[in-house]
């Protein structure tokens, strides 16, 4: 019976240390991601700021898959299409 508490003691202690990793988390839980303090916003492309003028300074459309960062030194959106 002691060897089955220690046991159980050793795998609730593994369970509290585990990390969560990116696949542990439902699609659509969460909708931002940050880089380096830099919050990447996701959605429509309609849905994106016309100018950085906003906090969103990167921006994911999910519809055309492209990825724009705000350039705040020429003040445009800079994309790049996914695949």
């Amino acid at each position: 019976m002691k060897d089955e508490l220690e046991k159980l003691k050793l795998r609730i202690e593994k369970l509290e240390q585990r990390r969560v990793y990116t696949t542990d988390i439902m699609p659509k839980a969460v909708t931002q991601a940050a880089i380096d303090g830099l919050i990447i916003f996701r959605g429509l492309a309609a849905d994106r700021p016309t100018d950085g003028s906003t906090e969103k300074q990167a921006y994911f459309a999910e519809d055309t898959k492209v990825f724009s960062i705000w350039n705040t030194t020429s003040e445009a959106w800079e994309s790049e299409t996914l695949s």
